[in-house]
């Protein structure tokens, strides 16, 4: 009998346990990856990883001063032309002269939903 109180009450409490809004509906993601394209070796691939790189080692803070010889962005090799997109709703706040990397321009990007910017480089 006391086995029987225990599988009610079990039941009741699952019953009764409310299903909540973003588990009925999917979590959102808010960032995308910016390629429209699935990866593979004709469409795109992630070149070079964050962190501490052979790069990043070799050269030290030469290239990559500001991070203390660690490289700070995600590489992705693609060939040209191939569509890059932001990573999420957002607006262009900079774009630079060419001082720094090669054409296309480098880009600052603010996202104000997510309290966060990104910069697209080259």
């Amino acid at each position: 009998m006391r086995w029987l109180k225990g599988i009610l009450f079990f039941l009741v409490g699952v019953l009764l346990t409310p299903v909540s809004s973003t588990a009925a509906q999917g979590t959102v993601k808010p960032f995308r990856l910016p390629m429209d394209t699935a990866a593979g070796p004709s469409t795109w691939l992630f070149g070079q990883a964050y962190g501490n790189t052979t790069g990043a080692y070799n050269f030290g803070t030469a290239w990559y001063s500001a991070g203390h010889g660690l490289h700070f962005g995600i590489d992705v090799s693609m060939p040209c032309g191939t569509p890059l997109v932001a990573v999420a709703d957002s607006e262009v706040i900079y774009v630079d002269n060419l001082a720094f990397g090669a054409g296309p321009h480098n880009l600052i990007v603010r996202h104000p939903q997510a309290g966060l910017t990104t910069i697209y480089n080259h």
